[in-house]
């Protein structure tokens, strides 16, 4: 299990009021946690389903299949192919409603955050003063991060200083906070392993560096250490994903999303290593042969590529 029981009810709140935990991935997370979320009202059972989702390729027409009860086992007939019929479990017809005003709650409760979290806009919580006197605000929802009016609402409701936790964005996405001079951060990296606190560092901006690699999206071109470098289509390309899932907090690519980005067919995951060796062979131009090219792009066995560099490292322009 690498995805901590936090993480999970976070990433699913992303979808909004109705977001939905189910039993089959509940599953490996039954214990004590999950009991105390339960009782906390993190989380609501709902009644056991007696539908369940159509083939993917289905032609019946049917909005959902009927579980019915055959020979001691639970089905979720085809009605065209039976050959398709899909055998569940009991805890698949669980399900678990995701309470985001009691995640707000647990976060603060958690991070010893003495006031009580306010709703100061649709799906806008006030979690309190955090670190360095600054006021701390998340949201979990993506579609909240567009509201209309947010940021007035959010310097209306605090005069000091901003700190923003929410669902992890693309860096043109968190121009519009950057402008407000509100620090964004993406909730999953402030979250500590142990449950629901918060790691104070990261709510707290970071010293303002010149960045080593800057990308000029419009322009395909990158400048590492002060030298540019004007790419191809395919190597700006990769270069640009490395960058941008860095800053956003996902460091490590692997194979199939490289091969996703790069080229428009499927099964082209094996030339991702040629990709990756094209574009360290270019950066060699700027930095020498003995300098960084190679290192800047590191190669992690069985999992992916990823830049060497820190986020706050790295600025990507529009």
């Amino acid at each position: 299990m690498t995805e901590r029981l936090s993480g999970l009810l976070l990433r699913l709140s992303e979808s909004g009021d109705r977001a939905i935990l189910w039993g089959r991935p509940a599953k490996p997370f039954l214990g004590r946690e999950f009991d105390r979320l339960l009782a906390r009202g993190v989380l609501t059972e709902q009644a056991p389903a007696e539908e369940w989702d159509v083939c993917t390729d289905c032609e019946c027409g049917n909005d959902g299949r009927r579980i019915q009860k055959l020979d001691g086992k639970l089905i979720a007939a085809c009605p065209l192919d039976h050959r398709c019929d899909t055998v569940l479990e009991p805890e698949d017809l669980r399900s678990f409603r995701i309470d985001a005003g009691a995640i707000a709650r647990e976060i603060a409760a958690a991070s010893y955050i003495a006031d009580e979290p306010t709703l100061v806009f649709p799906g806008t919580w006030h979690l309190g003063t955090g670190p360095a006197n600054r006021a701390l605000f998340v949201i979990l929802a993506r579609r909240d991060l567009a509201a209309p009016g947010l940021i007035a609402a959010l310097q209306r409701a605090e005069m000091l200083p901003i700190t923003l936790l929410g669902p992890a964005l693309q860096v043109t996405e968190r121009l519009r906070f950057a402008e407000a001079s509100i620090h964004y951060v993406p909730i999953t990296e402030a979250i500590c392993a142990d449950g629901f606190v918060l790691d104070e560092r990261t709510l707290l901006p970071r010293a303002s560096v010149a960045p080593r690699l800057t990308v000029f999206s419009r322009e395909s071109r990158v400048v590492l250490d002060g030298k540019s470098l004007k790419l191809s289509p395919q190597k700006f390309k990769l270069m640009s994903l490395l960058a941008n899932e860095l800053v956003m907090g996902r460091a490590v690519v692997n194979n199939a999303k490289i091969a996703a980005h790069l080229w428009a067919t499927k099964g082209r995951e094996s030339q991702t290593g040629d990709a990756v060796r094209n574009l360290r062979d270019e950066l060699k131009k700027v930095v020498g042969k003995k300098g960084k090219g190679p290192d800047l792009i590191e190669t992690l066995s069985l999992k992916g590529y990823r830049l060497s560099l820190a986020a706050g490292e790295v600025e990507i322009v529009p």
